[in-house]
């Protein structure tokens, strides 16, 4: 990618180009060879996307929350079954 930058060419993911992608590609294959042309496309395709942690942060406590509220909710029958 960097090699590419340096050339002027920079894939833009929000305005896809794909004479711009498959340069962006065939420089990555010289270097790394044919075999990884699936994953310098992916890579290629995400590298200008800025990737927001606190996402991942709010939606795993957010999981947490539901999992303890089924875990209530599991007891909650439990008990209630016992006491019948």
């Amino acid at each position: 990618m960097q090699e590419t930058q340096k050339q002027g060419v920079v894939y833009d993911p929000f305005n896809p180009d794909e004479s711009t992608l498959e340069k962006i590609v065939n420089v990555g294959i010289e270097k790394v060879g044919e075999k990884h042309r699936e994953f310098i496309t992916t890579f290629a395709k995400t590298y200008g996307l800025d990737f927001c942690p606190t996402y991942s942060v709010i939606g795993s406590i957010i999981s947490q929350e539901v999992i303890k509220i089924a875990e209530r909710a599991f007891v909650f029958i439990q008990t209630k079954l016992n006491l019948e």
